[in-house]
C-alpha cells in the first residue's frame, strides 16, 4: 500500500513539475542561460560558420506533456482496473483455507 501511495505522488509531482515547470534547455557558458544566449567569438577564419538553431514555442513543450499527463491518466485508470480485477478474482472475501493435519 506505500509502495502504490508512493508511486502516485511520484506521478502527480513529475506532472505538476512538467506542465508547470520550465524547461530545462541545458544552455550553459559565458553567463548564459534559458532565457538569455550571450555569443562571443574571438577569432574567425575567411569564412564564418553558419549556426542553425530548432526552436519551437514553449507552447508547443506545454501541449506535449498535457498530451503525456491525459495519456498517464488514462493508462492509469486502466491499470487500476486490470489490478482490481486480478486481486478480487475469485472473490474478495474468500474463506481461510483449512489445513488438515494427517497423523502417520
Amino acid at each position: 500500500m506505500a509502495w502504490t501511495v508512493l508511486a502516485l505522488v511520484a506521478l502527480v509531482t513529475a506532472v505538476q513539475s512538467g506542465l508547470l515547470g520550465q524547461p530545462d534547455m541545458q544552455v550553459t557558458g559565458n553567463g548564459s542561460s534559458e532565457a538569455a544566449l550571450y555569443w562571443y567569438l574571438d577569432r574567425s577564419g575567411a569564412v564564418l560558420p553558419r549556426p542553425w538553431v530548432v526552436s519551437l514555442p514553449t507552447l508547443v513543450y506545454r501541449g506535449a506533456m498535457l498530451a503525456w499527463a491525459l495519456w498517464l491518466a488514462s493508462a492509469c485508470l486502466a491499470w487500476i482496473r486490470w489490478g482490481w480485477g486480478a486481486f478480487a478474482s475469485g472473490g474478495l472475501w474468500r474463506p481461510k483455507a483449512k489445513v488438515q493435519v494427517t497423523k502417520g
